[in-house]
């Protein structure tokens, strides 16, 4: 019985270690809006974030890097924000409509923008965190993207999309072929037969590339292949058929 209690004993402190050095993370949100003189669309901003919890140079060095894409989609003058938080990020956004309105009271229109961020995939090597938004400051339709980004768990360092696999022309060429199969191209036709708009003819992966627990999935953003009207387009690779092409330091199979 007394070592089947120092086996228990052993087993709970190895687990709370793990708990204690784990990178924990929350879902916060920040929202803000403007309801005095506006008539049927007043502006709003609304922001649901993961934020690291841990303060240590991991979870600074993660949540930094998202808020820093937020604040560069929402900056509107030619001098950089000087803010340093969402609550103030969302204001700011907030004060740049009321100065607009008062510039232009006949032609100003209420802004909108939501954004959100969430794990797309973690493990003890990588986290990859996918960002959303949609963002409307007048004109025939707002703009909208989907972003991703990925760090290394042990030290929060951005990690670009070449470090992530052994040879990243090599997953290009083969996610070209399976983009073709999708999207019934045939293999000796131009990429662009069918509609789509790659830059000179040549297939490219996109910005945005985010790992699943199944998968890889390959997003290209409105404008960046295709017409607004096409929207979004997306390619889905199960991790199965590229394991072989990961890089060593980063593999997740």
């Amino acid at each position: 019985m007394k070592k089947n209690i120092g086996i228990l004993c052993f087993a709970f402190l190895i687990v709370s270690c793990k708990d204690k050095s784990a990178l924990s993370h929350s879902k916060e949100t920040f929202e803000q809006n403007i309801t005095s003189d506006c008539a049927e669309f007043c502006p709003y901003a609304k922001l649901e974030i993961v934020l690291f919890d841990n303060k240590n140079q991991v979870s600074d060095s993660i949540n930094t890097k998202i808020f820093e894409h937020f604040k560069e989609i929402l900056s509107f003058e030619d001098a950089p924000h000087t803010v340093t938080d969402y609550n103030e990020l969302l204001k700011s956004f907030l004060e740049s409509y009321q100065k607009l309105q008062k510039e232009f009271p006949d032609e100003s229109i209420g802004w909108e923008m939501d954004g959100t961020s969430e794990i797309s995939f973690q493990n003890e090597k990588i986290i990859n965190i996918k960002t959303e938004y949609y963002l409307y400051t007048g004109g025939a339709h707002g703009n909208s993207g989907v972003h991703s980004f990925f760090f290394d768990s042990k030290t929060g360092k951005n990690i670009s999309k070449e470090k992530m696999f052994t040879d990243l022309n090599e997953f290009s060429r083969f996610a070209e072929k399976k983009f073709r199969e999708k999207f019934n191209i045939k293999p000796e036709s131009n990429i662009n037969s069918t509609g789509f708009m790659f830059e000179d003819d040549v297939f490219h992966l996109p910005e945005t590339i985010l790992f699943t627990k199944k998968g890889i999935l390959l997003l290209y953003n409105n404008y960046e292949i295709a017409s607004y009207s096409d929207g979004q387009q997306e390619l889905f690779i199960p991790f199965k058929e590229i394991k072989s092409l990961f890089i060593t330091d980063f593999k997740i199979l």
